[in-house]
């Protein structure tokens, strides 16, 4: 790969990334909505909760590999790594971390606004205004602890901030710009098509498969595991700039 990833730009970055793993991504979004399916036919807690994570977490591995090492495909790493498991469970930790905040943002939301409308939007502006910017300050500071992993370096969270030092401001307004305002956009898009009564969802109002809301279900999922490539991107680029030289494959 021609590509300076230490030094380029983020979007560009994650977009050649993205490019390379692209029918990794495809395989993983097309798995998401077949266990999104699976979970309202079957009503299974791993299926949707669980699962969904473990997929992202291979993709996001893909991605990392693919910056730090320029790997034609993330996926073939993902085969011979020993390092691969620890990036799962790395993962995991980072999506209980920000489960655990939007959880009980979303218990004083509905608290004070009740179990309605009401209640369910005070809750998402939380989240939103200060559960993710938490999060993030979180991200920044131990989060190139995931190329670490890849890398085969020091993964402790003392590594990671010392890693993150002088680099707070770097990583954050990115993930700023990036990963959140695309988020943000992916959500508003997708209340919007809600409200215009285009198909969303996996199953009619009659329970029955649905192709186009799967359809859409896939192109959401696509974009998703582009914002976590934005992501793997940036938390690379603040872990080769806390290193004196990036790691040797």
């Amino acid at each position: 790969m021609t590509t300076d990833f230490h030094n380029s730009n983020f979007f560009k970055t994650a977009a050649q990334a993205y490019m390379v793993n692209f029918w990794t991504a495809l395989g993983v979004a097309t798995a998401l909505v077949l266990l999104e399916w699976l979970t309202l036919v079957f009503n299974n807690a791993f299926g949707k909760y669980i699962a969904p994570v473990m997929l992202i977490a291979y993709f996001a591995y893909a991605i990392h590999a693919t910056i730090l090492y320029g790997f034609t495909s993330g996926m073939s790493a993902w085969k011979d790594d020993k390092n691969s498991q620890k990036f799962m469970w790395r993962s995991v930790m980072f999506f209980g971390m920000f489960a655990v905040i939007a959880i009980a943002l979303s218990f004083v939301g509905l608290g004070i606004g009740g179990t309605g409308d009401t209640g369910i939007s005070l809750a998402f502006i939380l989240i939103s205004t200060i559960g993710a910017p938490i999060f993030g300050a979180a991200l920044v500071v131990w989060g190139t602890m995931l190329p670490a992993t890849v890398a085969g370096e020091d993964t402790s969270f003392k590594a990671a901030w010392q890693r993150a030092k002088g680099h707070f401001g770097y990583a954050y307004l990115r993930l700023a710009i990036g990963p959140f305002l695309l988020g943000t956009a992916l959500t508003a898009a997708g209340i919007g098509a809600v409200i215009a009564g285009l198909p969303v969802d996996i199953l009619d109002q009659n329970g029955q498969f649905a192709p186009l809301g799967a359809l859409s279900t896939l192109v959401i999922n696509m974009a998703n595991l582009f914002i976590t490539a934005l992501t793997a991107s940036i938390l690379c680029q603040t872990y080769l700039r806390g290193q004196n030289t990036a790691p040797a494959p």
